[in-house]
């Protein structure tokens, strides 16, 4: 039985509580039935909290490990797990319906018709009273995920959304991740969405809406406190210079063709998808805001292409404008995809390296990367310090890694260069504590990874 490589963090916990007969439940009630409301609403959140789900600020995910990188992906998963914990909280009884519904409606989620009209409906009805007898206090909706729908040829109402977002005055996070929004754009929704919601809205994550020129200027000048919008596809944006309004509170912005006339002050980072052409607007964008940027996502997803001269393009821009450039992240398919410049050249001023790929899990996911990722930079002559993994790591690529160890002599990487997985693990440590390596030298340049 070989030692476990896996990380703490990622060792699935066992359950050890098990399911309660009827008889202890009862006790258990009649035990703490006399606790304080705000004990309960405390435990309450503790049971059903989803990291960064009402976050409404884009952090940085080397700086909070964990963010999610694809909105559509864990934070979904985690939300759908949330909300069945909610359900059954105010169903145990009288005290938790009552105590439990403004909790569950704070952040709502609808993957069908029938769900978004449920929804509607609880928002239309007037004011309730609860099972105890007391009135019901208004339900405050903060966060409204449109999953994707189950079937593809159902056509959402957008109607039922329009309601919606006019009874959600306080709706703070707004996420689509296949939703089947319509076309021509008055008929999206979004414009609904400004009418809404634009005085509270302050995250906008459009997964697979296609969204025109003029909805992407209105969320960002209509909204004020809007601090992120990531828009998947901007495929229906012309090429020409899009003017983009003026907006104190955006720090995370999708772009494509953006044109400025002085910068925006808040905003540092930036999501982009290179084309084969690379539009002229953007040299002057990076002119004007580049000084200001901390972090650009680099998404190689676009439906148009690109090429590793694209890549070498872009690139080019940072490190002539980008001065304070010290976060680089690169969304790939998978790694079977990739059409990088060798070398590639990275701005000297980024210390930071993230790698995404949208590809369906798999046991090879670590090793896969820790072997690309050694490979993209063999023979660069400077790297960054860090290179991060950004997707989750699952127990069984850890097992995977656990049982090909030998598969090491194939890995290596540069002193000066720190392989992370998602959570911040250096993976170099996590095997080299296990096994030392026959004839390695402490004053050698190189780390071969004992895996």
């Amino acid at each position: 039985m070989g030692l476990d490589l896996r990380p703490r963090s990622t060792v699935a916990a066992k359950n050890i509580g098990g399911a309660q007969s009827a008889k202890s439940t009862e006790g258990f009630l009649e035990k703490f039935q006399h606790a304080p409301n705000e004990i309960w609403l405390l435990i309450f959140r503790h049971a059903t909290s989803v990291p960064h789900a009402l976050n409404p600020n884009a952090d940085d995910p080397f700086d909070f490990p964990g963010t999610p990188i694809n909105p559509e992906s864990l934070t979904r998963w985690h939300l759908q797990a949330a909300l069945r914990t909610k359900r059954t909280i105010v169903l145990v009884c009288r005290l938790w319906y009552d105590l439990g519904i403004p909790l569950l409606y704070e952040a709502v989620a609808a993957r069908s018709d029938k769900s978004l009209e449920r929804l509607r409906d609880t928002l239309v009805a007037p004011t309730s009273f609860s099972k105890a007898g007391a009135a019901n206090r208004k339900l405050r909706i903060r966060r409204l995920d449109l999953f994707p729908w189950k079937t593809y040829a159902s056509k959402p109402s957008c109607r039922v959304l329009e309601d919606i977002f006019s009874r959600t005055p306080e709706l703070e996070i707004f996420s689509e991740s296949g939703f089947s929004f319509a076309h021509p754009p008055s008929e999206t929704g979004i414009d609904a969405l400004i009418s809404g919601c634009a005085t509270s809205l302050r995250k906008c994550i459009l997964y697979t809406a296609m969204l025109g020129l003029t909805e992407y200027t209105a969320l960002i000048g209509q909204c004020p406190r809007l601090s992120c919008l990531y828009v998947g596809t901007l495929i229906f944006m012309k090429n020409d210079a899009t003017p983009l309004p003026e907006n104190s509170s955006l720090t995370r912005l999708s772009i494509k063709c953006p044109m400025l006339s002085s910068p925006l002050t808040s905003l540092q980072e930036i999501h982009i998808r290179p084309e084969f052409a690379v539009p002229e607007a953007l040299d002057a964008f990076f002119r004007i805001q580049g000084p200001r940027l901390r972090t650009i996502y680099c998404d190689m997803l676009s439906r148009n292409g690109y090429s590793s001269r694209t890549v070498e393009s872009y690139l080019g821009l940072c490190t002539r404008y980008c001065l304070n450039l010290t976060r680089l992240i690169f969304v790939f398919p998978s790694w079977d995809r990739i059409d990088l410049p060798a070398p590639i050249p990275f701005p000297p001023t980024v210390t930071h390296l993230g790698i995404y790929t949208t590809s369906v899990p798999s046991p090879l996911g670590l090793d896969d990367f820790l072997e690309h990722a050694s490979n993209l930079i063999r023979h660069q002559e400077t790297v960054p310090r860090v290179i991060r993994r950004l997707n989750p790591s699952t127990p069984k690529e850890w097992d995977y890694l656990q049982e090909n160890k030998l598969r090491a002599l194939r890995h290596s990487s540069p002193i000066c260069c720190r392989i992370e997985d998602a959570d911040g693990n250096d993976l170099a440590l996590q095997v080299l504590t296990v096994a030392e390596i026959p004839g390695s030298s402490a004053h050698s340049p190189w780390i071969l990874l004992n895996i």
